[in-house]
């Protein structure tokens, strides 16, 4: 029996003013409550859960996206390196968007804690799943808590997140750029 190709992420069309798409599945994933690989902010290269890459100050100070200095352009975006053309990463604006387009319930999805997006448009969904956060080794707050990278630069040390629990979202926050979180992509109305 041969090995199976991964799905392709399918384009997700919110109904939302600026006629941006959005995957239906994480980046490295095959189903939407799958998290798919982990990046700190910049770097094009993903890790698995429990591969052991180490998401700490030391090793993100020691790699090229330490010294990017504004927001990510195509050739650093993880989306675009991972995926192709014309996926992309989102901005933190286009995060904003979303969420101020649709409902979002904390809701299980396969066994899986997340958030799930309703347009308030055309009630098409994303499942957005509680990935956690890589600090270091570790893997924190699993199920718990998701936090998604935008391609928005806010400082050396922080950039631009969608952060979610199970009593709130906050679609501009910033968090420190070493840490490992997952990429959902964007493309432009097909």
């Amino acid at each position: 029996m041969g090995l199976r190709a991964p799905l392709q992420a399918r384009p997700v069309d919110m109904g939302l003013p600026s006629g941006l798409q959005w995957a239906n599945f994480n980046v490295g994933a095959e189903k939407p409550e799958e998290p798919g690989l982990y990046f700190s902010w910049g770097n094009i290269v993903g890790h698995k859960e429990g591969e052991g890459y180490d998401f700490s100050q030391e090793v993100y100070s020691s790699t090229p996206a330490a010294e990017i200095a504004t927001d990510l352009s195509l050739g650093q975006d993880t989306a675009r390196e991972n995926l192709g053309a014309p996926w992309r990463m989102p901005t933190a604006a286009e995060f904003k968007e979303l969420c101020d387009n649709c409902t979002h319930v904390w809701t299980t999805l396969n066994g899986v804690n997340g958030r799930l997006f309703t347009s308030n448009v055309n009630g098409n969904t994303l499942f957005f799943p509680a990935t956690g956060r890589y600090g270091g080794t570790t893997l924190y707050n699993r199920g718990s808590h998701g936090t998604y990278w935008s391609s928005t630069y806010n400082s050396d040390t922080l950039a631009g997140v969608l952060n979610f629990d199970d009593s709130s979202v906050a679609p501009e926050g910033n968090d420190g750029r070493r840490y490992g979180f997952p990429v959902r992509a964007v493309v432009p109305l097909l």
